[in-house]
Order: C-alpha cells, then structure tokens, then sequence
C-alpha cells in the first residue's frame, strides 16, 4: 500500500491553485465499459475512448501505459482521451521530486470534499508560481552557481600560470640573444 497523500505546498496556478504533494501519484486503472479509470488516493485520472483520425489522436500519438488492478499493463494509443469523472473537479498537483526535474504540473479528478479535506491540511502560505520553483531548486542552483565561480578560478590560475611561463620565457630570450 502506497503512502497517505499529503499536501507539502500550494502554488498560485493561473486563478486557481496547484497542490505539491509528498509523493508522485500512481495511478492503477479498471476498465468501467469503454472507459479506463486510475485512482490513487482521492484522486482519479479518466481515460475515455473517442476515436482520433489522422494527426488529431490522443496524446499527440504516443502510448500510454496503463497498471490495472489485476496487475497486468495495458497499452493504449490514439483513441484514448484524458477525461473527467461526473461530480469530480480538477486538481492541478504534482510533487516536489518530479518538479525539481521539470517544473511543469499536471491534472486529475477529485471530488470537492477530498479536495477541500486535502487543502484544509495545509497551512503554510501560499506560495506564487515562479518562486515556488526557487524554492525547491535553490540547492542546485546554488550548487551550480558554486560550479561555475570555481571552474572560472581554475581557469583564472591556469592562465595566470601560462602567462608567467611565457614571460619567463620572454625574459630568458631577452637575456641571451
């Protein structure tokens, strides 16, 4: 059994909110008719089957995979679309690992009371979009940062020491000519 969800931090998110959570969601899907649907937790991912034709399918082409409940893999491809689940609202979520790899959020179903649940227990500020990222990549940031000022030392040495040699060089010549 996965981890409780939590909620970690809020960021301002176009007009609304996104929810950083403790963990990545994993989805594991049953087939309900023609539609798949994921859960993990309160939230819930719908997969709904519409056919595409030409260049306009699902998922600009790609295949999804998709963990059942019986553990097999399915894998779909142009005909399935990200759906919503009726009386669900949108959550816009991801969590802290996955964004300091790429900040980008992503979305899922919810019902309005495990949504509210969920954003009730977070009581730290919130915080707005672009510094949020700052946030969670100042280490590496300043870790590169601190890369680069030494690898521009090192550099700064070794000139220093080349253009020495040189005039030492220079020097040398000038004495016997």
């Amino acid at each position: 059994m996965a981890d409780d969800i939590n909620v970690v931090a809020v960021v301002q998110f176009n007009k609304g909110e996104a929810l950083v959570l403790n963990r990545p969601l994993q989805f594991v899907y049953e087939r309900r008719g023609m539609d798949y649907i994921g859960q993990d937790g309160p939230f819930k991912r719908v997969l709904g089957y519409s056919r595409g034709s030409g260049r306009f399918v699902a998922f600009a082409g790609a295949t999804v995979h998709v963990r059942m409940t019986d553990g097999g893999i399915h894998h779909l491809k142009d005909h399935w679309w990200s759906g919503h689940e009726p009386g669900s609202v949108h959550a816009t979520y991801r969590n802290v690992e996955s964004l300091q790899k790429f900040y980008v959020y992503g979305g899922a179903c919810i019902m309005p009371d495990d949504y509210a649940s969920l954003r009730e227990s977070y009581t730290g500020c919130v915080y707005p979009y672009w510094d949020y990222e700052k946030v969670i990549k100042y280490d590496d940031q300043r870790r590169a940062l601190l890369n680069r000022i030494f690898h521009e030392e090192r550099r700064r040495k070794a000139l220093t020491a080349a253009i020495k040699a040189k005039h030492r060089e220079l020097l040398a010549i000038r004495r016997n000519p």
